[in-house]
């Protein structure tokens, strides 16, 4: 018959022993830098890459919104007959239901212009618009600003991400 004492000293040999369980009890110092230096390496690769597709994000949406102003404008110009060939920001936000108010990068749009310009064919007597646009945050913007105080105009067609540019805003 198994005692108390056979019991503890059969668990204690299965177990390997108290020597044994106190060489158990962590990780070797090595095995922990090891295990910082891959999360490093992990996150020296992640974070330019995040950042990289945050960037691109927020100029996808800054684009967006500039598409969304000349559509609005379009829509008024289609109802109106072309009756205002300029609009800034503040009639640009009398036409949108949800106003343009920060850019994707956390700023107030300071400015925005489309500018309506009318062709009318001669043969068929039919008139088509143009639509661009100068929209800026103060930092970034599509179009830009030229030095003697006037702006460089997006054209609707070329409105895209690749379009937002840092410099001349």
């Amino acid at each position: 018959m198994f005692t108390n004492k056979k019991i503890n000293d059969i668990i204690y040999i299965e177990y390997g022993g108290m020597k044994n369980m106190k060489n158990k009890k962590g990780f070797t110092l090595i095995e922990l830098l090891a295990v910082i230096v891959i999360l490093a390496l992990l996150v020296a690769v992640a974070i330019p890459a995040v950042t990289k597709y945050l960037n691109t994000s927020r100029k996808g949406v800054f684009a967006d919104n500039a598409s969304v102003a000349i559509s609005a404008v379009r829509n008024q110009t289609i109802i109106d007959g072309a009756s205002k060939l300029e609009y800034n920001l503040d009639d640009i936000n009398k036409l949108l239901e949800k106003e343009l108010k920060n850019s994707p990068w956390g700023k107030a749009y300071t400015e925005a212009k489309v500018i309506v310009t009318p062709t009318t064919d001669n043969t068929t007597k039919i008139t088509t618009y143009d639509y661009k646009i100068f929209l800026t945050d103060g930092t970034h913007c599509i179009g830009s600003k030229t030095t003697a105080g006037g702006y460089t105009y997006e054209s609707e067609q070329t409105v895209a991400d690749t379009a937002v540019n840092d410099t001349n805003c």
